[in-house]
C-alpha cells in the first residue's frame, strides 16, 4: 500500500506500533496495540484515534459488533460503543467467529461449537469438534478437525452441511465462501450447491474478506488484488501490508512497519493514510555507568533466512525437553541418538537435525533442501517438504522460515503464520521471530498473522522453558524478557552465545569461549565448563558438543565437571557409545583436553571365548581396532583373531586381557605367534574411547611376535 507523510504537530509523537485492525459492519475501524496494551478507535477524522479499552488479547468484528478476548483470563467482551465501556459476554474460546448478528465460539478444546445468544453469557451449543470457524455475511462455515472438510451451518443445532474439501484457507464475504486449496496455488468459490466450486484465481497467500468484496495477497509480493467477479478477473488495489480487515464498504491495511492504517480509496492502488494512534515522544533516559541498554528487544517482516549465531555447528546436535539427544557424526555421515541402552544410529548422512515433541527431523546433506520425519514404528524417513530455509521444533509443532513467510506444520499440513522475517527462535516459551529490516523480535500468538512486538534487535535469542533471553547487538549484555510489553531486565554480560531450557540458562564468555550458568538473579553467573562447538539444554540437562565436533558431554550439575553422555556417575568404567566418532576423556569443558581422531565403533567381527562370552572387534581407527591392526600389523582377517580368543585368557590388567594364539600356514610349513589385547571395559585406560555401559570395548590390537616391526606376513591372511 502507499504512505504519506506525516504532517507537523506542535506537540512531537510517536506511533503506537499496532498488532492487528478490525472493521465492523457499519464502518467502525479499531486497532490493537503490538504489545496487546490497549485497543484505538479510529475517530473517522483525518488521522485522528482515540482509546477505547484494553489491555486485549484479540480482536474479533463483524456485524454483530467489535469483542475482544480478556489477555489475561482469555474470557470474550462486547464493546459497548463508548471507550471504556466493555461487557463480559463468556468464557476463553479456541477462537471466535463474526457474522453479520452473530457471535460464535469454538470452545477450548475444540469439540464443541457454540452460539452467544446475545443476552449475558449465555451461549447456546449448536456443533461438535471443529478445526476453525469462518464467518461473514454468508453464514458460518466450520473445518473438521480430521478431515478437514468445510461445512456450513443451517440454522439449527447441529445441523450442518458438507460443502468442500480442506483448503489452506477461506474467507466468508456478505453472500459467498471462497476458498484457498491447500498448496495455496488457486483460489475457489463454492457455488452454493452441494460440494461444487468453481475455480476463479490462481495463486495467493491469504484471502480477505467481507461486505466490500474479497481479496488475495499474491504469494511473491504480497501486494493485494480484489477479485472482480469473474474468473481469473483480479485487479491490484495495494501494495503489501502487514495485515488487512474489510467492513461493509471499505478495505483498511496496516502498514509493514506496523506504525499507520490506511484506507483504500476503492479506485486503482490509491490509499489515504489515516495515521495510528500516537503517545507522546519521551526524552531518552541519560545512559546507565554500568548497562548497555536492553535490546528495545520479529516482526514477521524478505532476504534468506539469516544463520544462527553459532554458525552450522548449532545444527549438529538436538535436544528434546525430556531429554532425548539426538547428534549428527563429524563429517554428518551418520545421525546418533542416544537411548537407555546407548547410542544407536538412525540415519545416514544428514545436514542438520531439529528434534521435538513433534519427533526428530533432518535436512539432506550438502543442500539442506529436503526436510524428513523419522518414523519409530517403521525406523524409515519420509520427506515432508522439498525447500531451502531454516527450521525450529516446539511442542507439537515444526516451523519453517523461507524468505517471505513462516510456515508451521501439524503433522499434516502446512499453515503460513506470518512473515517475512529473519529468524526464528523456539523453545518452551513459545515462537519468536525478528524483523527482516528492524530486527526488532515478535511473539506469535498461537493464530495465521497474529504476532506481537516484544522488544528491539538483538544479537541473538533463546527460548527457555519459560522466559525469553536476549543478547544485546554488541554482546555486551545479557536480557531478560518480562512476559510483559517490551519490558525487560539486564541480568549480565558480557556473553557470545545463549542457550536455555527447562535446565537453565547458559551463556559462553566472549572471549575464552567459557560456559556460565544464570543463577538467577542480575550478574550472578557461576562457570561451568570450558570451549564447546555449542551446547543444548534439557529439562534436566546441560549438554555440549566437543569443539572437534567428536563427542558429546553431559555437564554432572557440579562444579565443571562433565562427562560422556550418557555416563552413569556410579561407575568408573561406564561411557556411551559415541556417535560415530570418539569420547574424549572428561574434564572441566565439553572440548577435550586432547584430541583423539575420529573412530568407527561398528563391530567388523566378532568371538565367542568360554569365559567371557562374545568379544567384539571394532572397525576403530589408527589408534586401535580393525583399522589399526590391518595397517600396522598386517592381519586382515578375522581368523587368527577369533582363534586366539576362544582359548583361555593369557594375562589379565584390570579390565586390560591379553590372548596368545598361533597362525599356521600347512602349505608354507610355517608358523607364527600372534598376541591379541582385548579392553573387557566400556571405556578405554586413558578413557579416550567409549561404549555404551554394558558393552565392551574389545580388541584394541594385534600383531605377530618377533616379527619386524610386529608386522604379521602376508600368509598369515590366506
Amino acid at each position: 500500500m502507499s504512505t504519506v507523510p506525516a504532517t507537523a504537530a506542535d506537540t512531537p509523537t510517536t506511533p503506537i506500533p499496532l498488532a492487528s485492525v478490525a472493521a465492523t459492519g457499519d464502518d467502525q475501524l479499531f486497532a490493537l496495540a503490538a504489545d496487546h496494551s490497549a485497543v484505538y478507535q479510529w475517530t473517522g477524522t483525518g488521522t485522528d484515534w482515540v482509546k477505547v479499552g484494553g489491555p486485549a488479547e484479540d480482536l474479533y468484528a463483524g456485524g454483530a459488533g467489535l469483542f475482544a478476548t480478556n489477555r489475561d483470563s482469555h474470557k470474550i467482551y462486547k464493546y459497548g460503543g463508548a471507550p471504556d465501556q466493555w461487557t463480559e459476554i463468556g468464557n476463553a474460546g479456541a477462537e471466535f467467529a463474526v457474522t453479520g448478528d452473530h457471535l460464535y465460539g469454538l470452545n477450548p478444546e475444540r469439540t464443541a461449537v457454540y452460539e452467544w445468544t446475545g443476552t449475558g453469557t449465555d451461549w447456546t451449543r449448536i456443533g461438535g469438534p471443529a478445526q476453525n470457524l469462518y464467518a461473514g455475511g454468508a453464514g458460518l462455515f466450520a473445518t473438521n478437525p480430521d478431515t478437514h472438510n468445510i461445512y456450513k451451518y443451517n440454522g439449527a443445532p447441529d445441523q450442518w452441511t458438507e460443502t468442500g474439501n480442506p483448503g489452506a484457507a477461506f474467507a466468508v464475504t456478505g453472500d459467498h465462501l471462497y476458498g484457498l486449496n491447500p498448496e495455496r496455488t488457486a483460489v475457489y468459490a463454492w457455488t452454493g450447491t452441494g460440494t461444487d466450486w468453481t475455480r476463479i484465481g490462481g495463486p495467493a497467500q491469504n484471502l480477505y474478506a467481507g461486505g466490500a468484496g474479497l481479496f488475495a495477497t499474491n504469494r511473491e509480493t504480497g501486494n493485494i488484488y480484489k477479485y472482480n467477479g469473474q474468473p481469473d478477473q483480479w485487479a491490484q488495489a495495494g501494495e503489501a501490508g502487514k495485515a488487512f480487515t474489510l467492513s461493509s464498504t471499505r478495505l483498511y491495511g496496516l502498514a509493514p512497519d506496523s506504525n499507520s492504517v490506511h484506507q483504500w480509496s476503492g479506485q486503482g492502488a490509491d490509499w489515504t493514510s489515516l495515521g495510528a494512534p500516537s503517545a507522546p515522544v519521551q526524552t531518552p533516559a541519560p545512559p546507565q555507568p554500568t548497562q548497555t541498554p536492553p535490546p528495545t528487544a520479529p516482526k514477521p517482516a524478505e532476504a534468506p533466512p539469516q544463520p544462527s549465531e553459532a554458525g552450522d555447528a548449532a545444527l549438529a546436535m538436538a535436544v528434546t525437553a525430556k531429554d532425548d539427544l539426538y547428534t549428527l557424526a563429524p563429517d554428518h555421515s551418520a545421525l546418533w541418538r542416544r537411548r537407555d541402552s546407548g547410542w544407536e544410529q538412525i540415519s545416514g548422512p544428514a545436514g542438520a537435525v531439529y528434534a521435538g515433541r513433534a519427533g526428530v527431523f533432518i535436512t539432506r546433506p550438502d543442500t539442506n533442501t529436503q526436510l524428513s520425519k523419522y518414523n519409530e514404528e517403521t525406523g524409515a524417513w519420509g520427506p515432508i517438504i522439498e525447500a531451502g530455509g531454516s527450521f525450529a521444533v516446539t511442542g507439537d509443532h515444526l516451523y519453517h522460515l523461507v524468505p517471505g513467510r513462516i510456515d508451521q506444520w501439524d503433522g499434516e499440513d502446512w499453515t503460513v503464520i506470518g512473515g517475512p522475517a529473519k529468524n526464528i527462535y523456539a523453545g518452551g516459551a513459545g515462537l519468536f521471530a525478528t524483523n527482516r529490516d528492524t530486527g526488532h523480535i515478535y511473539k506469535y500468538d498461537g493464530k495465521p498473522n497474529h504476532w506481537t512486538e516484544i522488544g528491539g534487535p538483538g544479537a541473538t535469542f533463546a527460548s527457555g522453558h519459560d522466559r525469553l533471553y536476549a543478547i544485546s547487538p554488541d554482546h555486551l549484555a545479557v536480557y531478560e524478557w518480562s512476559g510483559r510489553g517490551t519490558d525487560w531486565t539486564r541480568i549480565g554480560g558480557p556473553a557470545q552465545n545463549i542457550y536455555a531450557g527447562g535446565a537453565g540458562l547458559y551463556a559462553t564468555n566472549p572471549e575464552t569461549g567459557h560456559i556460565y550458568k544464570y543463577d538467577g538473579t542480575p550478574d550472578s553467573w557461576t562457570e561451568v565448563g570450558g570451549p564447546g562447538a555449542t551446547f543444548a539444554v534439557s529439562d534436566t540437562h546441560l549438554y555440549g558438543l566437543a569443539t572437534d565436533r567428536s563427542a558429546v558431554y553431559e555437564w554432572t550439575g557440579t562444579g565443571t565437571d562433565w562427562i560422556p553422555a550418557g555416563d552413569s556417575k556410579e561407575s568408573e568404567d561406564a561411557t556411551d557409545e559415541q556417535p560415530g566418532g570418539a569420547v574424549p576423556a572428561p574434564a572441566s569443558s565439553p572440548g577435550p583436553t586432547k584430541t583423539p581422531k575420529y573412530w568407527n565403533p561398528r563391530i567388523k567381527c566378532t568371538a565367542s571365548n568360554p569365559e567371557f562370552g562374545v568379544i567384539p572387534t571394532r572397525i576403530g581407527n589408527s589408534d586401535l581396532g580393525w583399522n589399526h591392526f590391518t595397517r600396522d600389523h598386517n592381519i586382515r582377517t578375522c581368523k587368527p583373531i577369533e582363534a586366539a580368543l576362544r582359548g583361555k585368557v593369557d594375562k589379565t590388567d584390570g579390565a586390560r586381557q591379553i590372548y596368545l594364539g598361533e597362525a599356521v600356514n600347512d602349505r608354507l610349513r610355517k608358523s607364527v605367534q600372534i598376541e591379541v589385547i582385548v579392553q573387557y571395559g566400556s571405556r578405554t585406560r586413558d578413557g579416550a574411547y567409549g561404549v555404551a555401559p554394558g558393552e565392551k570395548i574389545g580388541v584394541i590390537t594385534a600383531y605377530c611376535v618377533k616379527q619386524p616391526r610386529n608386522r604379521c606376513p602376508d600368509w598369515v591372511n590366506e
